[in-house]
């Protein structure tokens, strides 16, 4: 995330994850110059519609019936809608950094006294303002709204279709095709809608009732990739094509046509046909834009890699198998008790490391260091301690069997696998099952992403120096050496844990032994009561289960 950022000059400002209408996604948001973008992961998807998936509901049904009497229609349902359905067809949608909001086009906030407000209009603002109500539109030339005790002007600008997309490609933007559309709104849903193929009656609606607190209506909060798309048909979005092109709305035309909900929502459908302008005029009441970039590498192929997000396929079977990989063993009782199973523990204090973006990674620091995926959880940027559960032992010699990052003082009550998005989730899953990662040097680690990038930068000017080093013999061995001389308990001579930062930065790196040695460990996040994260644990040994009494 922080690469995508670098790369097309955005900030990045958090992983959130976004789960709406049976699908979900954890992603990143960005921003710039005051706009939220979302970074949307790619996919192939069907996208159009030919028939219902689930059926109408009784709401549904009785508006369809109604409007057909007044049409003296007598078809089908499916065949009335599918007139007005874009046809069913494949799609490969690349992956994209898209605008949370929708945009006006064509006004330009002024203030009160601007010498281009007309004294007729200004005179009619006035006549208007005395009746107490909030909005004024005077069409193709001004608006006045009412924001607490103030008003606020703006003046219309006429814009065309080409005169926009022109003035998107100046600051490097784009606007969605058809397919990206309908991607952004429905995420590939079989349904009429993202939630189903009709309307809930329990959905607060705008147009058709009261809005309720100062919250927005149902469909204008955030969907599955945390978007606010298609919500209301009155707002038509501009979408490129070889001529003005609109999705997402008709300007309202049903509902003022003296349609229901049902109609008068279904051009906001994602599977809603197009609507193909003749003229390059856009009307600024009614047409609204959305700025897109896409993510593409060098040679044009999307974006891969350690930071490539999951697909939506991978999180919907994520989120079906989750409970099972949640961790049953109370690791945090290894850092609060003196004896789990038959055996003494203890802890050891390892310090503490900076996670300036939140978003963490562990691995093999001595051969995965470079190349880690970091984990779709996250934790808030911060400083936090290190602490090591110790199994003492003469016999077996000092284990490390746990290693927990402490995000706050809170008793987690649920542990979440962590996943970097790429895991094989096709297999049979049991629970306490787990993914992890691989050890093959006897040492993990566990820092921010962005230790992972200053290490890169270090580690290569001493490759530039010397190509023949390696991260252990020319840099770990003699640090970890002289940290046991330093701090001798629970180490042997050799050093088994060092908390080291690259140099010439504040990035801190921990390496530690790893429990037994080489193997596959997972890492847990831990939840408290407020579904927080409170703690992140690298489970090397299971204490009970692996010593004998």
């Amino acid at each position: 995330m922080e690469r995508l950022a670098e790369r097309y000059d955005l900030k990045f400002l958090r992983l959130e994850l976004f789960d709406r209408w049976g699908q979900c996604c954890t992603t990143g948001v960005f921003e710039r110059d005051g706009r939220e973008f979302i970074f949307v992961p790619g996919d192939t998807v069907t996208l159009g519609w030919e028939q219902f998936a689930v059926g109408l509901n009784r709401e549904g049904q009785e508006e369809l019936n109604y409007i057909f009497q007044e049409i003296e229609y007598d078809g089908s349902p499916e065949h009335f809608f599918r007139k007005g359905m874009a046809p069913v067809r494949q799609a490969a949608i690349g992956p994209m950094l898209v605008g949370r909001e929708l945009e006006e086009i064509g006004w330009e906030p002024v203030n009160l006294d601007d010498p281009r407000l007309r004294p007729e209009w200004l005179e009619s603002f006035r006549e208007f303002a005395a009746t107490g109500r909030d909005s004024l539109t005077l069409v193709g030339h001004a608006r006045f709204e009412r924001k607490e005790d103030m008003w606020q002007a703006w003046l219309s600008h006429s814009v065309t279709y080409s005169r926009l997309r022109e003035w998107l490609r100046q600051q490097d933007f784009s606007l969605p095709t058809v397919d990206e559309w309908a991607y952004l709104c429905g995420g590939g849903c079989r349904t009429l809608f993202p939630w189903g193929d009709g309307l809930d009656g329990a959905m607060h609606i705008h147009h058709f009732e009261e809005q309720g607190g100062d919250g927005p209506y149902d469909m204008e909060e955030p969907n599955f990739f945390g978007l606010s798309i298609g919500y209301d048909p009155y707002m038509r979005e501009v979408v490129e094509a070889d001529a003005l092109t609109t999705c997402g709305g008709d300007g309202g035309c049903n509902i003022c046509g003296g349609m229901g909900p049902l109609l008068g929502y279904l051009p906001c459908s994602p599977h809603a046909k197009p609507e193909v302008r003749e003229d390059e005029k856009l009307n600024n009441d009614y047409d609204f834009f959305r700025p897109i970039i896409r993510v593409a590498l060098e040679n044009g192929s999307e974006q891969k890699g350690e930071n490539e997000m999951p697909t939506t396929e991978w999180l919907k079977q994520y989120e079906a198998i989750k409970d099972r990989l949640s961790c049953k063993i109370d690791l945090d009782a290894y850092f609060t008790e003196k004896v789990i199973g038959n055996r003494m523990v203890d802890v050891l204090e390892m310090g503490t490391v900076r996670f300036p973006t939140g978003m963490v990674f562990a691995c093999d620091p001595l051969v995965e260091l470079e190349d880690a995926r970091p984990y779709l959880q996250t934790i808030p940027a911060g400083n936090y301690p290190l602490q090591i559960c110790v199994v003492p032992s003469e016999k077996y010699g000092d284990r490390y069997a746990c290693v927990k990052v402490v995000v706050s003082g809170q008793k987690p009550i649920q542990y979440e696998l962590g996943m970097v998005g790429n895991e094989d989730l096709d297999g049979k899953l049991e629970d306490g099952d787990f993914f992890g990662f691989g050890v093959d040097a006897g040492m993990g680690c566990i820092a921010d992403i962005r230790t992972q990038e200053a290490f890169k930068a270090y580690w290569a000017k001493r490759l530039d120096e010397d190509e023949d080093i390696d991260p252990y013999n020319d840099l770990f061995c003699d640090l970890l050496e002289e940290n046991a001389k330093t701090h001798p308990k629970y180490q042997s001579e050799g050093g088994d844990w060092l908390n080291w930062t690259v140099p010439e930065t504040d990035c801190g790196l921990p390496i530690f032994a790893s429990g037994w040695g080489d193997g596959v460990y997972p890492v847990y996040f831990g939840y408290d009561a407020q579904g927080e994260v409170c703690g992140v644990y690298i489970h090397f040994i299971d204490i009970a289960e692996s010593y004998d009494a």
